[in-house]
Parts: C-alpha cells; sequence; structure tokens
C-alpha cells in the first residue's frame, strides 16, 4: 500500500536562556530545534530528494530557469519545450490533411474540393450528356442540347435536386435562333424550352440546393 505523505508542521520559534546552554537537557532540546532547521532546509534545497512546497511558489516575477525535459504528466515544461512539442510547426502537420489528428471540417472541405476537381475533370469538351458540381451542396448542372425543334423541348437534370431548381439559364447556338422559356417553371428533375429555329441546340447550365 503506498505510504501517506508526512504531515509538516511548521517550524516553532523556541527561545533559549543562557542558563540552557550550561546543562546537557538545554543542549539537546538546542541540538533537537537546530537538526529540525536542518530537515527544513535540506527539504527545501533538494538535498533530501524532490523539494516539496505545498503551499506553492511565488518567484514575483522572476523567471525559472534550467527546466529538464518533463518525466510526468504534472511536470512542469519549458517556453522551449512546449514550442518545439506543442506550438504551430509541431502541431499543424498533425491537423493538417493527412495528418493523425486532422480537423474534421478541414477534411470536409479538402473532400469537396477533391469531388469538385474530379467532375470538373470529367465533364465533356462537347457538354454531351450534362455534367454535374457539387460545390459544398449547392449543385450546378449543365449540358448541351444538339436538336430541338419549335415545339416544347422537355429536358430531365442529369440528376435531381434535392429542394429546388434555384436558377436556369439556356443560350442557343444558332445565330438567328431565340430560345423560348416556357411558363412551366423548372422542376426538382427537369425544365421545359422551345427554340424558334429548327435543328438548333442549345446549351443550358442551372443551379440548385
Amino acid at each position: 500500500m503506498p505510504q501517506p505523505a508526512p504531515i509538516r508542521l511548521p517550524l516553532q520559534f523556541f527561545p533559549f536562556r543562557h542558563e540552557q546552554f550550561q546543562s546537557k537537557e538545554g543542549i539537546t532540546a538546542f541540538n533537537g530545534q537546530w537538526q529540525q532547521v536542518i530537515n527544513a532546509i535540506n527539504a527545501v534545497s533538494g538535498n533530501n530528494g524532490p523539494a516539496v512546497i505545498p503551499g506553492g511558489v511565488d518567484v514575483q516575477g522572476a523567471s525559472i530557469t534550467g527546466l529538464g525535459a518533463p518525466k510526468s504528466p504534472t511536470d512542469a515544461v519549458s517556453a522551449g519545450h512546449a514550442a518545439g512539442n506543442y506550438g504551430a510547426s509541431a502541431v499543424s502537420p498533425q491537423l493538417d490533411i493527412g495528418g493523425t489528428n486532422t480537423l474534421k471540417g478541414l477534411a470536409y472541405v479538402s473532400g469537396q474540393v477533391q469531388k469538385n476537381n474530379a467532375a470538373l475533370g470529367n465533364l465533356p469538351s462537347t457538354y454531351a450528356g450534362g455534367g454535374v458540381i457539387d460545390l459544398f451542396g449547392f449543385i450546378v448542372q449543365l449540358g448541351f442540347i444538339a436538336d430541338m425543334d419549335t415545339a416544347v423541348f422537355p429536358m430531365a437534370f442529369p440528376q435531381a435536386f434535392p429542394n429546388a431548381c434555384q436558377s436556369l439559364i439556356a443560350f442557343t447556338t444558332g445565330p438567328n435562333d431565340r430560345i423560348t422559356y416556357a411558363s412551366v417553371l423548372p422542376t426538382t428533375t427537369h425544365f421545359t424550352l422551345a427554340n424558334n429555329g429548327a435543328g438548333a441546340g442549345a446549351f443550358w447550365i442551372a443551379g440548385g440546393w
């Protein structure tokens, strides 16, 4: 079983009379009192092992120097040790992408950027079939309609919007053609257009949540 910490009592002032130095009892009492003083000095100076000062240490603005590397969770550390082990240069690699303690928000942003880059890289040069980009929850879809006639032309989005299509822009490829937007508003799954020139195509882009 662990031994209880010794009870440290404050030293009491014990005045001696000159008559006591002329007797064995007086010399014995003085030596006992002086032994307590020596023991207290050795304890504070560390000569009897680690100095234990239950009342704390107040250095009144002075610096404590010469700290060694900590060996237990309750050891004090120097500014150099703290900067080298817990400063920005030491912690940032652990919090960065690929580190041992990556921030969840940073990892999410990195994943979204990679996802968006992949989506942009996979978009065909002709826009045939359309493409979808998820910009942190805001979805952008775009595509190309190769051939439209003068009738109302329904077009399905490559991917349904989770809530609503907030914006739609389309323009024709023919120099004298004109896109006509149908009175029906875009839904989460499709939109409707018409063209005044038969056989013309149209580029379109839509965004929503």
